[in-house]
């Protein structure tokens, strides 16, 4: 058996075979995603924990597609969306590199085909040498986390343009600027 401190491979996370992934809800989300205008999307449950502790409404998904389950919308998204009777944007955050990811961009083209027509997407950009992920961010920007968070450009994606695999060249074609 793998598991996270004596791994058998390079992969960071394991999970059992044929089991089905899920979408992580940290802890507080409960509390303001029925008032939440927004509600971040983001690969991991570590960077869900360092955005709720910044007061940003988010979940973590074990991969960019994570919020989607055999080409649909994963069932435990489509409820905590139902949840959020306010939400009008989804942002949908990725680490340094994916400004240069084709599979961020595929599934942010998929994300739009999928809940495009009901929410603004959003891509937040993160532009930090060195540093990787959200969390990682929040370390550097020490104590300034909020406003630097709110301070982010972000690439907002139209169904029209973004959805779908024609839709993910786009997004790539944006991303890298």
């Amino acid at each position: 058996m793998c598991i996270r401190d004596r791994p058998c491979s390079d992969q960071k996370y394991h999970q059992k075979a044929g089991s089905t992934c899920h979408v992580y809800v940290p802890p507080g989300l409960d509390k303001v995603v029925g008032d939440a205008t927004t509600l971040t999307i983001v690969e991991g449950e570590k960077k869900a924990l360092s955005l709720i502790d910044h007061d940003v409404p988010a979940v973590g998904l074990n991969g960019f597609n994570g919020a989607m389950l055999d080409r649909k919308l994963h069932p435990e998204m489509a409820e905590i969306l139902d949840a959020a009777p306010n939400l009008e944007t989804i942002e949908f955050l990725g680490d340094t590199d994916t400004r240069t990811n084709k599979n961020f961009s595929l599934a942010a083209a998929k994300l739009v085909e999928l809940v495009g027509n009901r929410y603004t997407i959003s891509l937040p950009m993160l532009d930090f040498e060195g540093e990787k992920g959200i969390d990682d961010c929040f370390a550097v920007w020490n104590g300034d986390g909020s406003s630097q968070w709110q301070g982010l450009e972000r690439l907002s994606l139209d169904p029209e343009t973004h959805a779908g695999k024609e839709g993910a060249a786009a997004v790539s074609y944006e991303l890298l600027g």
